[in-house]
């Protein structure tokens, strides 16, 4: 609200300032009067600009170039659940191993799935005249670097852009012509290995890529006239590409019975998630990384 600009323009923070330095003047100015009493004209406080909704990826963007960092959260924040269930190593983890690469062998040609989101990207030319770019990608606690050059940099640049939330799929790789354009390994001299990207995906787009369907298991004594009335609301309320698969299950029997919705479809997000953990529901599902 402080950066809106108001009906002249003007960024908010700016005509708040002036209006205080103004109104102390002005105190100071009636203080000093010999009489005191003066009727003088008081500053009229700035108006309050109307903001108009922004986007939370947005709003941290601006809190970044201002103060340099993330304060009131991290954009990754609204993809906990991807981070959680599609990638198998942070950020910091993929650096560790990737220095470790050196001196294990074994650790080349280790595939990772990592989650971040684009902080700064560089496009430039190469001697030749080609182009390549230089981004930094960023997660909770770490940031890693990548370079895309030649056939890379045709396929991947459109996913450099700053705030871009991305799913990489990277493989401990050596250096381009490490080895001298032979195929053999020099077992004399210690890899210089790079984290070579093979794949880059939308994180936005995972939850609908990556799982077809969802298993809720529902205890039978659960599921009376309320119940099923609530839980269809939800659904329509959330509406989206997943199917959803009803598992009654009588405990005391050990007996389940699915039921597989050909009506609903929903939406896998976080106040989804939020309802059955509230209600104590048990749920399950395959993610399908085919990329």
């Amino acid at each position: 609200q402080y950066l809106a600009l108001n009906s002249k323009d003007e960024p908010f923070i700016e005509t708040l300032v002036k209006y205080g330095s103004k109104f102390q003047n002005d105190s100071l100015s009636q203080g000093m009067s010999l009489f005191g009493g003066n009727e003088s004209i008081k500053p009229v406080p700035p108006e309050i600009p109307v903001t108009p909704e922004v986007d939370q990826l947005e709003l941290l963007k601006r809190e970044k170039e201002l103060v340099g960092m993330f304060l009131s959260a991290h954009p990754l924040d609204q993809f906990k659940f991807e981070v959680k269930n599609f990638t198998n190593h942070t950020l910091a983890q993929a650096s560790d191993l990737l220095t470790a690469s050196s001196s294990d062998s074994t650790l080349q040609g280790k595939e990772l799935i990592l989650a971040g989101i684009v902080t700064t990207a560089k496009t430039s030319m190469s001697k030749n005249g080609r182009p390549f770019v230089n981004f930094t990608v960023e997660d909770f606690n770490g940031s890693l670097q990548f370079t895309l050059f030649g056939k890379d940099y045709e396929n991947f640049m459109k996913y450099t852009q700053p705030n871009l939330p991305l799913l990489l799929k990277v493989s401990i790789s050596p250096k381009y012509n490490f080895y001298g354009g032979r195929n053999e390994q020099n077992n004399n001299k210690p890899a210089d290995c790079e984290l070579k990207i093979r794949s880059i995906r939308l994180l936005a787009n995972t939850k609908e890529d990556f799982i077809k369907s969802i298993t809720l298991n529902i205890p039978v004594l659960q599921l009376d006239k309320h119940f099923r009335k609530d839980l269809l609301k939800v659904f329509k309320e959330n509406e989206g590409t997943t199917r959803v698969i009803v598992k009654a299950i009588e405990y005391e029997n050990h007996l389940a019975v699915e039921f597989f919705s050909t009506k609903f479809m929903i939406s896998l997000n976080e106040g989804l998630f939020n309802y059955f953990d509230s209600l104590g529901l048990e749920y399950s599902f395959t993610p399908t990384l085919s990329f």
